[in-house]
């Protein structure tokens, strides 16, 4: 709000649950499983008896919209915006990602477009060579890019009872020295230009798909003609041993495409004889 007050702010993006963090880090670094990290990440006192909040990415979701209510003005509901959590990751686009050069990470993104807002929390894969892609552990960190000083980085602690404890701390002295902001973060009505937030259909991104398909000819030609039919470029596609005898796992990352298609096409794919179980997805940002 003050530091950055001579730019326009162009994104946020960045890691906003140090549970999640921690968990996704053991899983890529360390091969965990995801049950087994949780229980351990509730002994540990990062995650709660019932973690739905963090690992659904509800906890990322509200560090988000206070960070996009400063930002742009936007006075957002969790209900309004793209929110996805950890829970469906699996071995396999674990291995997937780390084959292709990627982490993966539960991100918190925010992007100013030229029709509006995107506001998104997801499981991302991103570049391993990215520094939010190096914050391991419980540690979070944000990306703000202005369009005067570039890209800046905050990081720090993000689970944990002393984190939590030292930012409960310092709001109470914030109160008791009548240090008190906004209540949307932001003056409604003087900041953020009247910027709208953009439909989830309309968000452009890449994309990472897997399926299980039957192990027959003319098989891949079904599913990519399907791709073509949206319009959805592929950009590259593995072939993986499933474990049944006739069946096999493909995998597939997209140019950019819009949401809406992607959406569709996942819908297609679903109707298709041999196709089989759910369809897996996951954003990519470069």
């Amino acid at each position: 709000r003050n530091g950055l007050a001579a730019n326009h702010i162009e994104s946020i993006q960045g890691i906003m649950n140090g549970t999640t963090n921690y968990m996704l880090t053991n899983m890529i670094n360390n091969g965990a499983l995801y049950d087994e990290i949780l229980k351990e990440s509730q002994e540990l006192g990062y995650a709660e008896a019932d973690p739905t909040f963090d690992v659904g990415g509800f906890d990322a979701s509200h560090k988000l919209l206070i960070l996009a209510s400063i930002a742009y003005g936007i006075d957002a509901k969790p209900e309004d915006i793209l929110i996805e959590g950890i829970q469906n990751i699996t071995p396999t686009d674990v291995d997937f990602a780390k084959e292709f050069d990627y982490e993966i990470k539960l991100l918190g993104i925010a992007k100013k477009t030229a029709k509006g807002v995107e506001l998104r929390v997801h499981p991302t894969m991103i570049p391993s060579s990215s520094m939010i892609a190096k914050v391991d552990g419980v540690m979070n960190a944000v990306s703000v890019v202005g369009d005067s000083v570039g890209e800046t980085m905050y990081y720090g602690p993000g689970a944990g009872g002393d984190a939590t404890a030292s930012a409960v701390i310092a709001d109470i002295v914030d109160i008791v020295r009548g240090n008190q902001g906004p209540m949307l973060g932001y003056k409604k009505g003087l900041e953020g230009g009247g910027l709208e937030l953009l439909p989830e259909e309309e968000i452009v991104t890449h994309y990472y798909l897997r399926m299980e398909v039957d192990d027959q000819s003319g098989v891949l030609a079904k599913v990519t003609q399907a791709f073509d039919g949206f319009g959805i470029s592929i950009e590259s596609m593995l072939q993986k041993p499933h474990g049944i005898d006739d069946r096999v796992k493909l995998l597939f990352t997209t140019h950019e495409c819009q949401e809406a298609k992607i959406q569709e096409a996942m819908l297609a794919f679903k109707k298709l004889d041999c196709v089989h179980g759910e369809i897996a997805m996951m954003r990519i940002e470069k």
